[in-house]
């Protein structure tokens, strides 16, 4: 719009220039023809009669003149003589000048006419001087001045058709230019950002057209050897991806399968710990039982002949000796019992435990064999939770024994969950098996161990924990594990329930006392 606006005026400036120079050349041509003619009709005159003294005579001709060519404003003759040119009469004397000037004089003297330029009036004029003879010798000078405001009314008409006209080319041009740069410059512009629009919304076989000025069809070439490069690099990364997928899912079937061995191995170790650990219990438990057979044996005989003998004895002396000889036989076999139960008792001693600690650790211990028994396991422990007071290896032994217990009541598969929070108001789910010390009422710290076997019926809750009571004769089982779990609550101080539904799962649950500095035994 400015560029156009700049070519319409530096255009109508020119032509106005140009209209006007010609217009005042033929304009002066034509006052110097005109003013030469008035000439020639003043010096008739002057030759006719007889001198230019005759006043009347002249003045009555420049009158005449001035009303046949309105565009001379005034007219003045100057008698030339050879030292001074003075003015002789003048239609407006007080503008006319009263000497020729010297230059001026001896132009005239040597015939040529002379002209001259004036803008300094009112108007515009022309000033012209010319010889006039008699006898072909220069007697005088006629001064004339003619206005030109005739011919600058033609130059602004002129000036003035000459713009509308300059304007409408102009327009026209700038009309024409306009819709030459839409067809040529904006329509493959707007090709090309086309093609880009496509191109950024994923589109890589867009194309621009090649067209237009060839600024634009090296910058459309560029634009589409760019993206046959790009899709080239997509070709190439597409094909680089199949081949990292497919590397990927064969490597990943290969951790599987070597999961899955080395979890088969890992449940097999584990079984055969487990078989281990069975055989060494039994292993001591017969040892046991030969030393208790061994202990006893001597003693039960012994009263058993001096019972047969006592039967005989009529004597009450030998009566009451081989009584006193049984009732120490028997108290020798109590003795032995208590030093066997003395020598076989773990001792507890209470220190500071964190107890999400131990269920993380016995978790990562079991994790690698549920998978293959279908069993999911849901962690849910307190952040924070206070350290409970209590011994590190046997509440490793308690909730081992739990969680092993129920992975093995979930033979087809089920959900195994532990828990762990605070409690304040000493409300617990189940039968309670040990009330555990008088503070756990107000404040301690809960384990829950709920799975979703096959669940225990009510008449044996009372009997699972005692010593070689098991309802998985069949799997191997010792009795031996809820025995071992309660003396480690009991040793504690804690707090011990169970709630079972047959088909449903069973819940125990463990209330154990928080680690205080004043009461180290947790009690």
């Amino acid at each position: 719009m400015a560029a156009g606006t700049i070519l319409v005026g530096l255009a109508i400036l020119i032509v106005n220039h140009i209209t006007a120079v010609v217009i005042e050349n033929v304009a002066a041509e034509n006052r110097y023809a005109e003013f030469l003619h008035v000439a020639g009709t003043v010096n008739r005159l002057i030759g006719s009669s007889g001198g230019a003294h005759d006043l009347p005579a002249l003045r009555a001709a420049f009158r005449n003149i001035l009303d046949l060519r309105p565009g001379i404003r005034s007219l003045g003759y100057y008698e030339l003589s050879p030292d001074s040119a003075g003015l002789i009469l003048s239609t407006l004397p007080q503008e006319t000048p009263q000497v020729l000037p010297l230059s001026e004089r001896k132009e005239i003297a040597a015939g040529h006419p002379i002209s001259h330029f004036d803008d300094s009036g009112r108007e515009r004029a022309w000033i012209i001087t010319a010889p006039v003879t008699r006898n072909d010798h220069v007697v005088g000078a006629l001064r004339g001045r003619f206005s030109i405001s005739k011919f600058d009314r033609l130059i602004e008409k002129e000036q003035r058709w000459a713009s509308y006209v300059t304007i409408g080319a102009v327009a026209v041009t700038c009309l024409v230019f306009l819709v030459l740069i839409r067809m040529k410059v904006h329509a493959p512009i707007r090709q090309l950002l086309h093609a880009m629009q496509r191109a950024e919304e994923g589109d890589l076989a867009a194309q621009a057209p090649v067209t237009g000025p060839r600024d634009i069809q090296e910058l459309a070439l560029q634009f589409n050897n760019m993206l046959g490069q790009i899709r080239e690099v997509v070709a190439v990364k597409a094909k680089l991806l199949d081949e990292i997928r497919s590397f990927n899912e064969t490597l990943t079937a290969k951790v599987n399968q070597a999961t899955d061995e080395l979890r088969h191995t890992n449940m097999r170790l584990i079984e055969a710990q487990i078989q281990v650990e069975r055989a060494q219990k039994l292993a001591a438990l017969g040892e046991l039982s030969a030393m208790v057979a061994h202990e006893l044996g001597t003693p039960l005989s012994a009263i058993s002949g001096h019972l047969q003998m006592l039967s005989g004895d009529a004597e009450r002396e030998d009566q009451d000796r081989r009584l006193a000889i049984i009732r120490s036989e028997i108290n020798r076999m109590i003795g032995t019992i208590r030093h066997i139960l003395d020598s076989t008792q773990v001792q507890l001693r209470p220190a500071l435990v964190d107890l999400n600690a131990i269920v993380r650790e016995e978790l990562a211990l079991i994790a690698p064999g549920l998978p293959s028994r279908n069993i999911t396991v849901t962690a849910e422990l307190a952040s924070p939770l206070p350290p409970v007071a209590g011994d590190q290896l046997g509440l490793q032994c308690l909730l081992s024994n739990l969680l092993t217990n129920a992975i093995q009541a979930m033979a087809h598969g089920g959900k195994l969950k532990v828990k762990t929070c605070r409690v304040s108001d000493g409300a617990i789910e189940g039968t309670v098996v040990l009330s555990g010390i008088p503070e756990l009422t107000k404040d301690a710290v809960r384990l829950i161990v709920c799975d979703t076997g096959k669940g225990i019926p009510i008449e044996g809750i009372g009997k699972i924990f005692e010593p070689f009571f098991t309802t998985r004769h069949a799997e191997g089982g010792t009795g031996l594990g809820l025995a071992m779990s309660r003396r480690v609550v009991s040793s504690c101080g804690g707090r011990l329930a169970v709630h079972s539904t047959v088909g449903c799962g069973t819940m125990f649950t463990v209330d154990l006392p928080m680690w205080s500095e004043e009461g180290r035994d947790g009690r």
